[in-house]
């Protein structure tokens, strides 16, 4: 499936699935799936979606990114955001799935430096599933296995693999959030006193397992009268400051934890939709 907008492969993900996905029994209950699945993103900008159904949380979404930057295992008030958190999480109050553990920091830098040096590099991997992620929490196996930068033509490209990616809640967020990390990787590669010129690439995700839960299927049977429309299609525009970095953000105490309370959460996430992204209709 290829989109220009996230909106668009919104509704082209809830269409397959309604068309062609596969009635499995899992502990979930049954689940409309398709296996193998590769969705292309074409405009990483393209982050909005419109379906009213949906009613997806763009607050939400900067405040897990954010979570992401501030590299904590501690859920913390990211519960109270959305409860999947405290839901997987353990007898200490971690999480495994906080991305940005694995690709900010060290990881982050060594690309960095690999794609200065070598633009055309194939080595620019982040490993994020892990053996020892089979016996840490049962509750929280990572369904982000590896991502991958990929300079080519004068464009980045970002590579996304699965395991497992839910059409609802994961695939959503999680597009959202690489359509932000590539922007930052592209912030880092583009400064102005650097040898390249590079434009923004495709976000590819490789899905093992792409699926729709039960308790959703009347929310993307809603979704069916706004496959044509190409306004819901479209969705809303976001383009990252080019001089917002993730370092920055880190020292510059805008990253999330988890210790803050609500109110500085929505303190931050305002911050960075204010001034850290562009959006347009």
């Amino acid at each position: 499936m290829i989109g220009r907008s996230l909106g668009q492969l919104y509704y082209k993900g809830a269409r397959n699935l309604l068309t062609n996905g596969k009635l499995i029994d899992t502990r979930m209950g049954d689940t409309l799936e398709l296996i193998d699945q590769k969705l292309v993103l074409t405009d990483p900008t393209l982050l909005g979606i419109s379906d009213p159904s949906r009613k997806f949380n763009k607050k939400y979404a900067i405040a897990e990114l954010l979570w992401y930057v501030g590299r904590d295992r501690n859920v913390g008030n990211l519960g109270s955001l959305a409860s999947i958190w405290d839901d997987i999480k353990d007898e200490h109050g971690q999480v495994e799935s906080n991305y940005g553990i694995y690709i900010f920091g060290e990881q982050w830098e060594w690309i960095v430096n690999e794609l200065n040096m070598d633009p055309e590099s194939r080595r620019a991997v982040i490993a994020i599933y892990a053996n020892g992620h089979k016996y840490i929490n049962q509750k929280d196996h990572p369904c982000t296995t590896s991502i991958q930068f990929l300079i080519r033509d004068d464009h980045i490209h970002l590579i996304w693999n699965m395991r497992s990616s839910d059409l609802i809640f994961g695939f959503c967020n999680d597009m959202w959030c690489a359509g932000m990390i590539l922007q930052l990787m592209f912030n880092e590669l583009n400064h102005p006193y650097g040898e390249m010129d590079l434009r923004l690439g495709n976000i590819t995700f490789n899905l093992g397992s792409f699926h729709v839960y039960e308790r959703h299927f009347k929310m993307i049977m809603k979704a069916k009268k706004f496959w044509g429309d190409p306004v819901k299609v479209r969705g809303e525009r976001l383009i990252l400051h080019k001089d917002v970095h993730q370092m920055g953000l880190r020292v510059d105490s805008k990253a999330i934890n988890g210790s803050h309370s609500l109110e500085t959460i929505s303190k931050r996430v305002e911050y960075f939709d204010d001034k850290c992204i562009k959006g347009f209709r």
